[in-house]
């Protein structure tokens, strides 16, 4: 697992908490958390993309913007899947 992953899965523990059961965001690759499927709501969708943020800038030292209308419009859905989240903090923040 990679330290981004970690905080990843970390954003979505915190979240799991205050969420109802129908309403929480399952640990995999896949899962979608921006577009149709998600089983989060608009609010749900900001809480997590800010915890997310917040996070990642507290690790890294770094700050990454994830909640944004370029990034959230992007036709690529760079936001789409856990998997894709990744992959574009990781491309956001040098190693």
């Amino acid at each position: 697992m990679t330290e981004i992953s970690r905080l990843i899965y970390e954003t979505i523990d915190e979240i799991n908490e205050q969420s109802p059961p129908d309403r929480k965001i399952s640990k995999s690759e896949q899962t979608v958390i921006v577009g149709e499927g998600s089983a989060l709501d608009s609010l749900g969708i900001i809480n997590f993309l800010v915890s997310l943020e917040e996070r990642v800038a507290a690790f890294t030292g770094r700050s990454v913007t994830l909640l944004n209308d370029e990034v959230l419009s992007d036709p690529a859905r760079p936001l789409r899947t856990l998997a894709l989240i990744e992959k574009f903090i990781s491309e956001q923040i040098p190693n």
